[in-house]
């Protein structure tokens, strides 16, 4: 797919060193995707469904540091980290940063099946708040 590919190219060559997920949901491409070493990833969605998320990884053998390689299902990148927080509400990049993302590290944003869940007038903030922190 389109996006698969699009996201190895950003990462390929470190041209990117972060990836955020807005909406992630119960996706698992830090566990399935072969990424290059050194890759920060960072999944915002709300508490309730990184809650549900971490519980089903770790109950499947998911492993959440890097440094679990014997877990059933490794992870592939060099972090992992998730952020509940709400996209509507102004300033939620705050957040982001102080779970460790970088403003200043060339980012890789992914957002999939995320739009039709906000409100049609909160889009352009929080893409333009993307943009702003956004190396």
């Amino acid at each position: 797919p389109a996006t698969f590919s699009g996201l190895h190219d950003a990462l390929e060559g470190r041209r990117c060193t972060q990836v955020v997920m807005l909406g992630s949901g119960m996706d698992s491409r830090p566990w399935r995707l072969e990424l290059p070493p050194g890759v920060a990833w960072f999944e915002v969605d709300r508490k309730d469904v990184l809650r549900a998320k971490q519980q089903t990884l770790k109950r499947a053998g998911a492993a959440f540091v890097g440094t679990q390689a014997k877990a059933k299902y490794p992870l592939t990148c060099a972090s992992w980290t998730g952020v509940a927080l709400d996209l509507q509400e102004e300033n939620w990049s705050d957040k982001l940063i102080a779970s460790g993302f970088s403003p200043k590290q060339p980012t890789a944003w992914v957002l999939e099946g995320l739009l039709y869940y906000l409100q049609p007038d909160t889009v352009p903030s929080m893409l333009k708040e993307a943009a702003r922190v956004s190396a």
